[in-house]
């Protein structure tokens, strides 16, 4: 049997609060912390445009853009992710290094800001666009408000990697897949821009240059197709190991 004079005490307190004012709590909270993490990848954003290189003004058009996608969240999901402890230690993370002395880190954790937005829209089906994640020391990327993760293994460790949406679902591209390809396209390209015949038949006549660039040019192709065999096994493996995922 409980005591009366106890309950009364633990009334006192510890003040009930209804569901509704609680919920509205979150949502203040929530709100004013969103407020404070877009002024400060803002003036971030601003004075890598003003005075950075091009891969800071790249890095500020990616953390503005995934700030936008975190506003377009409904409010519920919107609240989970920037209550969550992760985001809220990124937040403060990034606003002690919002100054000029602290450079490095203030980009660095810049980077991890899409980490909060891409997982999310893949597993709601609504990614819309390509995104540049870093993995991290164990090559690994890792979606700490939804608890899950993909292991691209040791040697990815804090490497970057494209996230991209496809007729399929999802593609998740290594940086240096990536450029192997895209050199593999501007090669191929190149050469049948400035050696127009080597995109027609064979001469018997032509020069020894331009049969060199005829061959150069079809293994560009060979190695984009391969690039993409490369692709389609990775993601296989992906789906795989997908199913055997704790949460």
């Amino acid at each position: 049997m409980s005591d009366p004079l106890n309950d009364l005490v633990v009334a006192a307190s510890q003040p009930s609060i209804s569901q509704a004012a609680s919920e509205e709590l979150q949502r203040k909270c929530a709100a004013t912390l969103l407020e404070q993490a877009g002024t400060v990848v803002r003036r971030a954003a601003s004075r890598w445009a003003a005075e950075g290189s091009m891969e800071d003004v790249t890095l500020g058009t990616d953390a503005v853009a995934a700030m936008f996608a975190l506003r377009e969240f409904d409010e519920v999901t919107r609240s989970a992710v920037v209550l969550h402890p992760a985001f809220r230690y990124w937040h403060q993370a990034m606003r002690r290094c919002s100054r000029p002395d602290d450079g490095e880190q203030e980009r660095a954790f810049a980077r991890h800001l899409v980490d909060f937005v891409w997982a999310e829209q893949v597993s709601r089906s609504s990614l819309d666009r390509s995104w540049t994640v870093i993995c991290d020391d164990r090559g690994g990327l890792r979606c700490a408000h939804l608890r899950r993760f993909v292991e691209l293994g040791q040697e990815r460790a804090g490497q970057p990697c494209v996230v991209s949406p496809t007729e399929q679902g999802v593609e998740i591209c290594t940086g240096s897949e990536r450029i192997a390809m895209i050199a593999a396209a501007v090669a191929g390209n190149a050469l049948r821009g400035h050696h127009v015949q080597i995109q027609g038949d064979y001469f018997r006549d032509e020069s020894e240059e331009a049969t060199a660039a005829r061959a150069l040019a079809g293994h560009c192709n060979l190695l984009r197709e391969y690039l993409r065999d490369y692709r389609r096994l990775v993601l296989a493996r992906l789906r795989r190991e997908q199913q055997d995922w704790p949460f």
